[in-house]
C-alpha cells in the first residue's frame, strides 16, 4: 500500500497499522487535544519558550537538601564528553574547554542533553560550565 498523492479532507475512520516512516516538516494544522500517552524515547534539544501550563509543584525535593561537596563541583578538564555522531555512526567526544569557547545558547543545549547513552554526556563532566555550581 502506497500512500496518496492528495491527502485526504477528512481523516480516516480507522487508524493505520503502523506509524509514518517519514516525518513530516511542519506541525499538524490539527494538533492533538490531550499529551501523549507514550513518553517520547528521544528528548527535545531546544528548550520550550513557552512556560508549562502544567508547572511542577514546589519544591520538587525534599527541604533541606544536602550542600555539595566541596571541590567537587568543577569541570573535570581531563575528561572528554559525548557530543554527537558523524555521519559515519563514529561518536564525536569533546571536552570542557571546547564548551567554554561556545556560546549560551550552544551550552545550554549541550548541558542539556539527555541522550540515550552509556557515554559521559556534558552534564556529567562540566559542571561549572554547565551551571551547577554555585556562585
Amino acid at each position: 500500500v502506497k500512500p496518496s498523492q492528495v491527502p485526504s479532507v477528512k481523516p480516516s475512520q480507522v487508524p493505520s497499522q503502523k506509524p509514518t516512516q517519514v516525518l513530516s516538516q511542519k506541525p499538524s494544522q490539527v494538533p492533538s487535544q490531550k499529551p501523549s500517552q507514550v513518553t517520547s524515547q528521544t528528548p527535545t534539544l531546544v528548550f520550550s519558550q513557552i512556560p508549562s501550563e502544567n508547572p511542577s509543584v514546589s519544591p520538587t525535593t525534599q527541604s533541606p537538601t544536602d550542600a555539595p561537596t566541596p571541590g567537587l563541583c568543577e569541570d573535570d578538564d581531563n575528561a572528554d564528553f559525548y557530543w554527537r555522531d558523524k555521519s559515519n555512526g563514529e561518536p564525536i567526544f569533546k571536552d570542557c574547554e571546547w564548551l567554554r569557547e561556545k556560546g549560551s545558547t550552544t551550552v545550554n543545549t549541550i548541558c542539556a542533553m539527555v541522550a540515550p547513552t552509556d557515554k559521559v554526556l556534558a552534564k556529567d563532566t562540566c559542571l561549572d560550565t554547565c551551571g551547577f555550581c554555585s556562585p
